[in-house]
């Protein structure tokens, strides 16, 4: 603490210094002038250490606390360090359970007897699109009725996640008390959104309260990533599903169709095994619509897509290319033939309009094609026969009708 060398400044004596102002102000109080560039000049003396005016005890009290601040500038930095390779395996989580396993892992440092974390009840739930979209609109400020507690650390043990009645603020608090006397409660929010909250046993006189919130906050900030994360995956998972699917009747529309047909053709193709396909088309839909309505002739298509789904395989692709036309296609084998199952749909149709009680009938043409498939002829040409046979059924149809 005793610096080498000593600073050396000029000391002048705060007494004389004082008398001599008061006798020029006096001097000047009593008319007396001085030039513009007069200076005054008071003597001094060199001066080695304390020429500030402290005092040795003083010096010494300072660099001590100097010394002090340096310790926990240095903790702090590795401390900060410490959240940065937090924060850096947190990012890295794919979901809830890798963010708690992160956590955990990151509270190695910490020395508290206890360490909790409680999360409001279906913060972790899986999300429909719709629930998405309400969510995003709304404001969670408060907690709900029941809490998860889903990290809970007692003296050193991790203990199982548990539920309990959010009034009751820990499940088991009055014994945490008498073990550990002082708990510190910290808020978890996500935007404006309620989380939870984070509970830690502390001494009071040693508390470092800045350490506490800084930890907890990048957890906040992990459960923020994980839940954005998850609902991106919904969200992506609800646009894929509409790229290729068709609204109306939930089966793969044409371009779900091409996407998902095209591995079981070229494995027919590689394998020489039998492939089938059917085009439907529902019969007499301007009728219905122009008759009955819209919202009737939905029905009549939705009742056609029933049937594909209900009559066709397991491999089966299922598909409505657009209006009144479907497709069915997959690979063919004894227990699995285009006929069986056209035979399945006609008889799903006639069971429909004897129960449906409308004033119409649901009824189908359908094509069927059934070969084994080779590098000379494309999907696109057998979906065009397919077509061509269908159409003929539809002529024996409307004569039929006449």
């Amino acid at each position: 603490l005793n610096h080498q060398p000593h600073i050396a400044t000029a000391g002048r004596d705060i007494t004389e210094v004082t008398r001599q102002v008061f006798d020029i102000l006096k001097q000047l109080f009593a008319g007396k002038t001085f030039p513009d560039n007069y200076i005054h000049k008071i003597d001094a003396n060199l001066q080695l250490y304390g020429s500030c005016g402290c005092k040795g005890d003083t010096v010494k009290n300072q660099n001590a606390l100097v010394h002090s601040l340096c310790l926990w500038q240095a903790e702090m930095k590795y401390f900060m360090m410490d959240q940065i390779r937090m924060s850096a395996l947190l990012t890295k989580a794919a979901n809830f359970a890798e963010v708690f396993d992160g956590i955990m892992q990151s509270t190695s440092k910490l020395n508290n007897k206890y360490i909790m974390i409680c999360i409001v009840d279906n913060f972790m739930d899986e999300e429909e699109f719709s629930d998405i979209v309400e969510n995003s609109m709304a404001q969670h400020t408060g907690y709900s009725s029941r809490m998860n507690r889903v990290l809970y650390r007692k003296h050193g043990v991790w203990q199982g996640m548990i539920d309990y009645n959010t009034n009751d603020l820990l499940p088991d608090l009055d014994e945490i008390l008498d073990d550990c006397g002082s708990l510190c409660f910290f808020p978890l929010h996500i935007h404006a959104q309620t989380v939870g909250y984070a509970v830690i046993s502390i001494d009071e006189d040693t508390a470092d309260i800045i350490r506490y919130y800084e930890f907890f906050l990048n957890v906040c900030n992990a459960l923020d990533m994980s839940k954005t994360q998850r609902r991106q995956q919904t969200i992506i998972q609800n646009l894929e599903n509409k790229y290729v699917h068709d609204p109306l009747t939930g089966l793969f529309n044409r371009r779900g169709f091409y996407m998902n047909i095209k591995s079981d053709f070229e494995k027919c193709v590689e394998e020489q095994q039998k492939f089938k396909l059917l085009s439907v088309d529902l019969n007499g839909l301007k009728v219905i619509n122009d008759t009955y309505g819209h919202a009737d002739g939905d029905i009549a298509i939705s009742t056609i897509a029933k049937a594909l789904q209900a009559s066709g395989g397991m491999n089966d692709c299922c598909a409505r290319f657009g209006g009144d036309e479907f497709i069915v296609a997959g690979p063919e084998n004894d227990n699995d033939t285009g006929e069986l199952l056209i035979e399945k749909v006609h008889r799903y149709l006639d069971e429909f309009n004897a129960s449906s009680g409308k004033p119409y009938q649901v009824d189908a043409s359908i094509g069927l094609v059934s070969l084994i498939p080779d590098r000379s002829i494309s999907l696109e040409e057998i979906i065009k026969e397919a077509d061509e046979r269908m159409y003929r059924e539809k002529v024996k149809y409307h004569k039929q009708r006449q």
